[in-house]
């Protein structure tokens, strides 16, 4: 506002005060690169995911026998396989159910970030329902976030539905990625650069496990239901702390 200001003058200005309008358009071009700054850092921390450093999981599929059931995960229901399209692998769902990475049992991190990556056909297909879910000490289901029919997304934790967000279009066809970034009191979930839930405190939340649901839709055979690179580690800083880093 200041900027519009100083470019409009006065109505009235004499003709003498055009050094003095010319001065304050030399003031608003000096503002000019600062609020462009301040925009290209709006658009920077609407997305914030930072990957945590230390890996805990980390699976691609390499070395799977293609057929068999991918060896890094255990199964709790479902039917799950190792298939390969074009050059890459990726864990197939031919049935409703869920599976767990191979990691020790024990309180997450306390601050964390979980990754996986899945398939859509395309336009002319249906959208698969996949959930990210978190479990206690006593195996109960405590939360999940879920992204369906290529387009809604929900956070539930505590069986309270904390965000539902709808995309701004469906997705396309292509490989897509769910995020967490979390900490013990805060959740952050994104699908690919669009962030979907931003929960500022969670109390009475301590999960000990994920696991990943997959719901496919078993009419259309020619649409695979395809996740794979996931990826779960400790850590993930914040842009502040990046920043204290950098000096």
């Amino acid at each position: 506002k200041k900027v519009d200001e100083a470019l409009e003058g006065s109505p009235e200005a004499a003709p003498e005060a055009d050094a003095e309008g010319a001065e304050a358009g030399e003031k608003g071009a000096e503002a000019a690169p600062g609020a462009a700054a301040s925009e290209e850092m709006a658009l920077y921390t609407k997305y914030d995911f930072i990957p945590g450093d230390k890996v805990i999981f980390f699976d691609d599929l390499s070395g799977e026998e293609i057929g068999e059931f991918p060896s890094r995960w255990n199964l709790d229901e479902g039917v799950f396989e190792v298939v390969q399209q074009g050059s890459r692998s990726w864990i197939l769902c031919t049935d409703e159910g869920r599976i767990a990475p191979r990691v020790a049992a024990g309180p997450l991190p306390p601050k964390y970030t979980f990754e996986l990556d899945f398939y859509n056909k395309g336009p002319e297909f249906k959208g698969h329902w996949i959930r990210i879910h978190w479990f206690d000490a006593e195996n109960d289901d405590i939360g999940n976030f879920r992204i369906q029919d290529k387009i809604h997304t929900n956070l539930r934790i505590l069986n309270k539905d904390l965000a539902s967000k709808q995309l701004p279009r469906e997705l396309s066809a292509g490989v897509h990625t769910m995020r967490i970034m979390a900490t013990k009191s805060t959740i952050k979930c994104y699908i690919d650069n669009e962030r979907v839930a931003n929960v500022p405190a969670v109390e009475g939340f301590h999960p000990t496990s994920i696991r990943v649901y997959m719901d496919p839709w078993l009419d259309e055979p020619a649409n695979p239901m395809l996740v794979g690179n996931v990826r779960f580690a400790e850590g993930g800083k914040t842009l502040k702390e990046q920043l204290d880093e950098a000096g």
